[in-house]
């Protein structure tokens, strides 16, 4: 049993007496092993309660954007109508990801194999924002604070994220006869960058992507064209609908949240449905996607499964989170968080599969040295090089 929301689930079951006789035995059987029995333990004790509560709030996603929010927006960040959790599904995502990390890190603690030269710090904010004339203009890190105002529009910026507003009333919002200006946000390996369209739209834009927007929306449609990968909450507007254009694929919403990944060294165009309904089209094909689940469109059409959504959308709130995934995978997104380049010993390497979760805003050499601990692979670090070896 390797889904540790099953995992949590049966304990939750058996605390509340409603575990039939099934899911009994299953959690019999994995808790077999002591170390798991440690983990029961541990999660279904008053303390191990108040660290899931802890730890499931340090990566909810109201949280990570109201951080963002009130850092850029000159004002109190509006807030959404979104419905609260109760206190049992905090507790259940909370144990979920102490569980996670239980798995994953379990082992004692020894001193990595081969040692950076340097170290290869964490994603940080930074972009560059190319206006409609041309001009460049660096962001993030490399610029505290950023101010303009335009097109009947106020834009600020600072080391995360970029917030355009209405400068004036019944400005910003809607550009009734002028032409579109568009603006390009431009986020490298090893950035990532958050912003707030003139809509009021939020959007989370990862490494090694490319946002392409207008400063102002037109009266009949919201459209934006996207390169990399991003997480979209679209303001609700019932008669502009919000397109997404990416690698041939257009997505037509009218406020929802989901998460696009459109790299081009993909194995298609990934598109992940939070809440809402997306309608998708590519050519003469098209799909509905609903809650929960994923479409992939791939030279072979377009297909779709149901996931864990917070598994994929994960990396926006600063975790990077797996299960049963490809090692090759993991590094690919590590690759373009830390501007690394990663080369294997062995083509099998590649498809070792692992599970759990660790934190994206740590320098790269604690994720790897938390890796080795699943004794499944070693990490060597030459300047910004990752050599994965066989296990000796």
């Amino acid at each position: 049993m390797n889904d540790v929301f099953r995992i949590v689930k049966l304990l939750q079951q058996q605390e509340a007496g409603s575990l039939d006789d099934a899911g009994r035995k299953e959690l019999e059987a994995w808790m077999e092993k002591e170390e798991n029995r440690r983990l029961a333990q541990r999660l279904l004790s008053e303390a191990g309660v108040q660290e899931a509560l802890k730890t499931y709030r340090k990566y909810d996603a109201d949280r990570a954007y109201a951080r963002f929010a009130s850092r850029v927006s000159k004002g109190s960040p509006k807030q959404g109508r979104r419905v609260s959790l109760h206190r049992w599904v905090w507790l259940a995502a909370g144990m979920a990801l102490l569980l996670c990390g239980s798995i994953l890190f379990l082992g004692r603690e020894r001193m990595p194999r081969f040692a950076s030269e340097a170290k290869i710090g964490p994603v940080v904010g930074k972009a560059v924002l190319v206006l409609g004339n041309g001009e460049a203009v660096s962001l993030g890190h490399e610029r505290a604070f950023y101010e303009r105002d335009t097109n009947g529009v106020y834009v600020t910026g600072d080391s995360i994220g970029l917030v355009y507003q209405k400068s004036g009333e019944g400005a910003g919002s809607v550009l009734q006869k002028k032409e579109l200006v568009y603006n390009k946000l431009i986020v490298p390996r090893g950035g990532e960058y958050a912003l707030q369209l003139s809509d009021s739209t939020k959007i989370w834009v990862n490494s090694e992507s490319e946002l392409r927007y207008p400063e102002t929306f037109g009266a009949d449609v919201r459209v934006v064209d996207l390169k990399g990968e991003a997480y979209f909450s679209v303001t609700k507007d019932s008669v502009r609908p919000f397109i997404v254009r990416t690698g041939g694929m257009e997505l037509r919403v009218l406020g929802t949240e989901f998460n696009v990944n459109a790299y081009e060294d993909g194995d298609g165009l990934v598109t992940t449905l939070v809440s809402g309904k997306v309608a998708l089209r590519a050519g003469n094909a098209s799909l509905m996607l609903e809650p929960g689940e994923q479409a992939v469109l791939s030279v072979d059409g377009f297909s779709k499964e149901l996931v864990n959504v917070q598994r994929v959308v994960a990396w926006k709130d600063g975790v990077v989170a797996f299960e049963d995934e490809r090692l090759e995978d993991l590094m690919d997104k590590l690759s373009r968080w830390y501007d690394v380049q990663v080369f294997y010993q062995n083509a099998d390497l590649q498809d070792v599969r692992i599970t759990g979760y660790i934190d994206r805003y740590k320098d790269i050499q604690i994720l790897l040295d938390k890796l080795e601990m699943l004794d499944l692979a070693e990490f060597e670090v030459r300047g910004r090089t990752i050599t994965v070896r066989e296990k000796l």
